[in-house]
């Protein structure tokens, strides 16, 4: 069951990296974005911005890429 999103928007999110984030709990994105490519990560972001309710995944996908100074 995805946090914080209706099923109906849920389906319709194409993106893996995006689906898992909903999918997850807060305390374990780090762990999960550790094993991300940056492509990956800022596809994700991408994808994030045009969903309402995503605010707190895009701040952990740019905490992500500030670790690894590529933001």
């Amino acid at each position: 069951m995805p946090y914080g999103l209706k099923n109906e928007d849920f389906d319709k999110i194409q993106n893996e990296i995006v689906r898992k984030l909903y999918e997850i709990p807060n305390l374990d994105r780090p762990a999960f974005l550790v094993e991300c490519t940056e492509k990956e990560l800022r596809e994700a972001m991408s994808e994030l911005r045009k969903i309402p309710k995503s605010k707190g995944k895009i701040e952990a996908i740019e905490r992500e890429l500030r670790n690894r100074g590529m933001l």
